[in-house]
């Protein structure tokens, strides 16, 4: 068995229903401009079949697979259902022996790992996203890699960000968990998007204004049209900022006036003209709502 199947069958060998994504696409230099996933069916697909396809694709581009299993053929944050394990990116930080012994490790680079801990019974979203943010703020793993979209890397799979480097399968076991087995870490308190009034905000500039300060560096520098904030692919910069605006607290028609009068909006509509920057604007908008699966109204 290859470990690139070992480890498909040790966290999703059992599920016969639901959509299981393997993502990614050709690296070039620090990025991968065109990103792809491929949904597969669990119900129709066998691990084996996704194994295949994983070490074909590695052999010309990154490959991921999603940690969830979702309801549909969109990786967003609303069709995922499914965790059959929690996860944690340690990015160059030291395993922690403290946490329970783990299912699957994966050695993505050197002293870089990706851990799962299988779950006896699968779990819904909350729980699941719930214990790998406990993880990661207990044990320094990566924080941004709780979410219900999270993908990571396969074993036995070329990792193209280095020279001559391919993911490794540290272990494989047939441990299984239930969510009282981490209610010991500590919990981490999920801060919700700001409520903001923005009534009678027809320019976007008071939407703008409010929305600031619950921005990061990066979104700002995107927001300010440094290329060097998105490294030249616009696209996924745009929804990035879109989903911070939608996130932050901004109802999809404010966020639209808040993005029109940065310097990245006002660049965008020099370029394309307004019809068409309108239905750019309004696309970014309903992507971001679908991703980030609820809008707080102002």
């Amino acid at each position: 068995m290859s470990a690139t199947l070992a480890f498909l069958a040790a966290i999703f060998g059992d599920m016969d229903r639901g959509t299981l994504f393997v993502a990614g696409g050709r690296r070039e230099g620090d990025r991968i401009p065109r990103w792809h996933d491929t949904p597969y069916d669990l119900g129709r697909v066998t691990p084996g079949k996704i194994a295949v396809d994983i070490l074909r694709r590695g052999q010309w581009e990154e490959v991921f697979v999603s940690c969830a299993i979702f309801a549909g053929e969109k990786r967003i944050e609303s069709q995922a259902v499914t965790f059959t394990a929690a996860y944690a990116d340690f990015d160059g930080v030291p395993l922690p022996e403290s946490l329970p012994m783990r299912t699957v490790t994966i050695e993505s680079s050197p002293e870089h790992f990706h851990c799962f801990w299988r779950f006896h019974k699968p779990q819904g979203q909350n729980v699941a996203v719930d214990i790998n943010r406990r993880i990661a703020y207990f044990a320094g793993a990566d924080k941004s890699g709780a979410d219900a979209t999270q993908v990571l890397r396969p074993p036995d799979v070329r990792n193209w960000k280095y020279p001559d480097v391919s993911t490794r399968l540290v272990e494989v076991t047939d441990r299984r968990y239930d969510p009282q087995d981490f209610a010991w870490l500590p919990p981490v308190a999920h801060v919700a998007p700001a409520t903001i009034n923005l009534t009678g905000d027809a320019d976007g500039l008071a939407a703008w204004r409010a929305v600031y300060p619950y921005l990061t560096a990066k979104m700002r520098a995107i927001a300010m049209g440094d290329a060097r904030a998105y490294r030249g692919d616009e696209s996924a910069a745009d929804h990035a900022f879109m989903c911070a605006l939608c996130g932050a607290g901004l109802t999809p028609d404010e966020a639209s006036a808040a993005f029109l009068v940065t310097p990245r909006g006002e660049n965008l509509g020099n370029r394309k003209g307004e019809d068409r920057v309108g239905y750019l604007v309004q696309l970014s908008v309903r992507k971001a709502v679908a991703h980030v699966g609820t809008v707080v109204q102002a």
